[in-house]
């Protein structure tokens, strides 16, 4: 038998009716007879007598008494058979309550901040949304999700903990389980980030979502790996996904966007022009994020820009990564002027700088023509984005 868990938080609002049809038969007395029948409808003090109680009045005065004593029994009993209603009610709701495996991941109730929450009704109004010079202005993307004490990274939680800063974008890794489920998880081994050891591929689904998940500072928290499926849900209403591909086809990836709905939610990166051109046959309609080359770490130059650009991708649904701590400002401004967004990873040096120096730390890049950030400190970013001029 699987390992099974009661849940036993209860809806938030509990509806409960009580019925005065009651109250309201006995104020409204039946008729002694049934017009058009001989059947005689026997009187209250003669139902009573049958069923061997004294008649009403007596009944109610020796039950409840008389006058305000009379009253306020009455209230109290009222209040006993609402209580005893509302008990019922609530052990329904107990069982109503779902039983299944721990929660994964895709638990997470709203924030509180959902004012940085965003939706697009189509693709096109994503596309447009991610375009250079939109009304987004400069965006933040959260790396791995942004991860922060007690928000492990590529966890559910952690995404809607960034969420908590600004509209960010939230990038996250995919892998397959050893059954071939696609699951967020950045490294090939378990042993950073989670309470497991190995290669993940070696593990089922239900091996890995049974692991725990490690904060940046290695304490195990209570939150478990999600599959993509479940981040994808989570997404919508809320926010775009960068899904940064680990070992999944793009097949299996297009399928599992589109399975969800996904394609208005989401930006898939990828690693050089080969993917580009793979990615754009299989979904066209798809937002793609670009790097010139396999490891995105190099700074792009014009020319590679150039040749990003000129693949017979529409530029429209394309972001490109212009380098991660040193970009070409050429490249950048080459960009700019066709409409496509510049990244940048800040991650490293100038995150460094960030965590001491605030917001002031990506000011160049915003100045520059850098129009994402992809960060590990989102808050501050998000700061900066907000204040830094262009």
């Amino acid at each position: 038998m699987s390992e099974r868990r009661l849940t036993t938080a209860l809806p938030a609002t509990v509806h409960l009716t009580v019925h005065s049809s009651v109250g309201a038969a006995a104020r409204t007395a039946p008729p002694a007879a049934v017009r058009g029948s001989s059947r005689v409808t026997p009187s209250a003090t003669e139902r009573s007598r049958r069923r061997g109680l004294p008649p009403k009045s007596t009944y109610d005065d020796a039950v409840v008494g008389t006058g305000p004593e009379r009253l306020s029994r009455r209230r109290s009993i009222a209040g006993r058979g609402a209580i005893g209603l509302l008990a019922v009610a609530l052990a329904a709701a107990m069982l109503a309550c779902r039983i299944g495996p721990p929660p994964g991941a895709g638990e997470v109730a709203p924030s509180a901040f959902s004012g940085h929450y965003r939706a697009f009704p189509s693709g096109d109004s994503l596309a447009a949304y991610l375009r250079e010079g939109s009304a987004a202005g400069v965006l933040v993307s959260a790396n791995r999700g942004g991860p922060a004490p007690g928000y492990p990274e590529n966890a559910i939680a952690t995404f809607e903990h960034a969420l908590q800063a600004g509209p960010v974008l939230v990038e996250c890794d995919v892998r397959l389980s050893r059954d071939g489920v696609p699951m967020l998880l950045h490294d090939a081994t378990l042993d950073r980030t989670t309470t497991g050891t190995g290669r993940a591929s070696d593990s089922t689904t239900a091996a890995l979502r049974r692991l725990s998940l490690r904060d940046p500072y290695g304490a195990v928290t209570e939150h478990h790996i999600p599959t993509l499926d479940e981040a994808l849900a989570w997404a919508k209403g809320r926010t775009v996904l960068e899904l940064d591909v680990q070992d999944v086809p793009a097949e299996r990836v297009v399928a599992a966007v589109r399975s969800a709905g996904a394609e208005t939610r989401v930006v898939v990166i990828v690693d050089d022009l080969d993917e580009l051109l793979r990615y754009h046959r299989l979904a066209p309609g798809l937002v793609l994020s670009a790097s010139h080359d396999a490891d995105g770490r190099s700074v792009a130059s014009r020319a590679e820009a150039e040749a990003l650009l000129g693949s017979g991708v529409d530029a429209s649904r394309l972001l490109v990564v212009a380098g991660a701590g040193a970009y070409d400002r050429d490249a950048v401004a080459y960009l700019g002027a066709r409409g496509v967004r510049a990244i940048v990873g800040t991650l490293g040096e100038i995150d460094h700088r960030a965590r001491a120096e605030g917001a002031t730390a990506y000011c160049p890049l915003i100045a520059d023509g850098v129009d994402v950030i992809a960060t590990d400190v989102v808050p501050v970013a998000v700061e900066a984005a907000a204040t830094c001029r262009r």
